[in-house]
């Protein structure tokens, strides 16, 4: 096979990809989406009409569940429109999609103090990073009582440094239950080699401090 020919065959396969995930994408947000949606819509309808206080308890856990599983849907499709064929991910301009969907349907606002970024990152840090700023962001509506979150994203020497800081406080009621979250978020800084802080005091902000070596973002 010549070099031309071998070009245009790679060529061919990349586009090929490009076209699978946009059909997979359209297919998530168009068809399982709207599926998600009209469920949410009868268990709306079940809260309303449930008269046991326990039952409307369960029905609002359930819903709270399906309400995540939506956003994910969303996220992923959203994931496969942006992942270019070579596998890098424009994480900024996702970033902000991701603040400016919060603020529209939270009703919170998001402040960035600091962006040093303006880089592709590779897929797999970029999937990661995007989670822990979505878990981050979700923690604070169930779990602070805030209007204003704060995002600092900062390169210091060979490190990259994140601070996601509120301007509320800590529920007691529901603290403990912040577990789940922050483990996940454990989980996806450990795969980038980095560590993380979490400052969860009751009656006080909770702020995510965050480091990653700058080269685990490219691989």
């Amino acid at each position: 096979m010549n070099p031309s020919t071998a070009y245009i065959r790679s060529g061919l396969q990349l586009k090929d990809r490009e076209v699978d995930l946009l059909d997979i994408s359209r297919e998530l947000h168009d068809h399982i989406g709207q599926k998600l949606t009209v469920v949410k819509l009868h268990l709306e309808k079940c809260m309303m009409q449930a008269l046991d206080d326990t039952l409307k308890l369960q029905l609002n856990q359930v819903l709270d569940n399906l309400i995540d599983s939506m956003q994910e849907v969303r996220s992923l499709s959203h994931d496969l429109q942006k992942q270019n064929a070579h596998g890098q991910i424009n994480f900024k301009e996702d970033l902000e999609n991701l603040a400016a969907t919060f603020e529209q349907t939270s009703g919170l606002s998001v402040e960035f103090t600091h962006f040093d970024l303006d880089d592709i990152f590779s897929a797999v840090a970029a999937k990661n990073l995007y989670r822990i700023f979505q878990e981050s962001f979700t923690n604070t509506i169930r779990h602070s009582c805030a209007t204003k979150i704060f995002v600092s994203i900062r390169v210091r020497g060979h490190k990259l440094r994140i601070s996601i800081s509120d301007n509320g406080y800590v529920n007691t009621n529901q603290n403990k239950t912040t577990g789940h979250g922050m483990a996940n978020i454990r989980h996806r800084i450990a795969r980038l080699g980095g560590h993380v802080i979490f400052t969860c005091d009751p009656g006080l902000p909770f702020s995510t401090e965050i480091q990653v070596p700058l080269e685990q973002l490219f691989d």
